[in-house]
């Protein structure tokens, strides 16, 4: 397993856990990891953000391992987000505001 956590965060892990495209990636081709995400997560609801979808769910050319996502995805824990162009305007504009002051002081690989 690739991943490590303070084992008393699971205390603190409640609400809403929203995983990037690189978790939900791992959790899906290593059950130990799988698991234990699942464990820390247990007293919180899982969003999945149609960007981290999206993203999970690209470059797969051949059928069955897209079909294998989507089944995945399908995992009763995992709430799907609903797109909402608004936000993701805002979001944007904000991380293009950033990326300008970061730029504008010199630091222009900030990714």
């Amino acid at each position: 397993m690739s991943a490590y956590f303070d084992p008393s965060l699971k205390n603190s892990i409640h609400g809403y856990i929203v995983p990037d495209t690189n978790v939900l990636s791992l959790m899906s081709y290593d059950p130990d990891f799988f698991k234990l995400f699942c464990d820390l997560s247990a007293e919180a609801d899982i969003l999945i953000d149609p960007t981290a979808k999206l993203e999970f769910l690209r470059g797969d050319f051949q059928e069955h391992f897209l079909t294998d996502k989507l089944k995945f995805l399908e995992y009763e824990k995992f709430h799907m987000m609903l797109e909402h162009y608004k936000i993701h305007r805002d979001v944007y504009d904000i991380a293009l505001k950033i990326s300008r002051i970061f730029a504008h002081n010199g630091k222009t690989n900030i990714n």
